[in-house]
Order: structure tokens, then C-alpha cells, then sequence
């Protein structure tokens, strides 16, 4: 898992999947718009994700 602020600055990369979820410390990021990239190996989503 990858996540992006749109300047394109990497904040997290983390390795660990468990049963199809993943836990990301949001209370931590700055108000903004954010890509997350999850892979399995073979497959990629981008999903934007809205911190208030």
C-alpha cells in the first residue's frame, strides 16, 4: 500500500495486507486530498482519499 498527497511525496508505504484490510493512521495526516495505491502483485487500484 502506497499513499500519495497530490504533490506526489510519498507519506506511507506499508507492506502488511491481513484478510483483504488495510489500517492506515489517518489521524495524522494534514487536511488534503490523497491517493492510496493497493497492489496484490498483479493488480493496482488508486483510490482518493478525503482528510477534513
Amino acid at each position: 500500500m502506497r499513499d500519495d498527497y497530490l504533490s506526489g511525496k510519498l507519506l506511507l508505504q506499508s507492506l502488511k495486507v491481513k484478510d483483504q484490510q488495510v489500517n492506515m493512521p489517518v489521524e495524522k495526516l494534514v487536511a488534503g486530498i490523497y491517493l492510496v495505491s493497493v497492489s496484490n502483485g498483479t493488480e493496482t487500484k488508486v483510490l482518493k482519499l478525503v482528510k477534513q
